[in-house]
């Protein structure tokens, strides 16, 4: 009864720290991208730091994961940079899933598949037909 008792305690010991230098870990690794994507000076390093940055989200907290691909869907079309957008797209699907909002899902998972046929990236194409895209 007692050895229960300690062990639960322990494991909540563990959950609430380790949760916060966790959170710690990933303010520190988003401080560090802002730097990168604030200082670049190509579009592409702007928007590849922008993704991490949302990456640092996933999947704890899909609306900011998604906002934050929104961001890069936008500075990718402004660029003309179909990989990035490609990539957002997909992302995007991803946060809409994690959320249970699988019609949206289904929507930017089509759109990324478009991509894919335009830029004819057969890998992407396999991928996104094998993951049920």
């Amino acid at each position: 009864m007692i050895l229960k008792f300690l062990l639960s305690l322990f494991i909540s010991f563990l959950v609430i720290f380790g949760n916060n230098r966790l959170i710690a870990q990933n303010k520190k690794i988003i401080d560090s991208l802002q730097v990168v994507y604030k200082n670049a000076k190509q579009d592409t390093t702007r928007i590849w730091a922008l993704a991490d940055i949302a990456s640092q989200y996933y999947p704890s907290k899909p609306d900011t994961f998604i906002i934050i691909h929104q961001k890069v869907l936008e500075e990718s079309q402004k660029s003309n940079f179909l990989r990035g957008q490609r990539y957002a797209l997909s992302r995007i699907g991803v946060g809409h899933y994690l959320k249970g909002e699988y019609e949206k899902a289904l929507l930017y998972y089509g759109k990324e598949y478009k991509i894919c046929l335009e830029t004819k990236d057969l890998k992407k194409q396999a991928d996104n037909l094998r993951n049920g895209k």
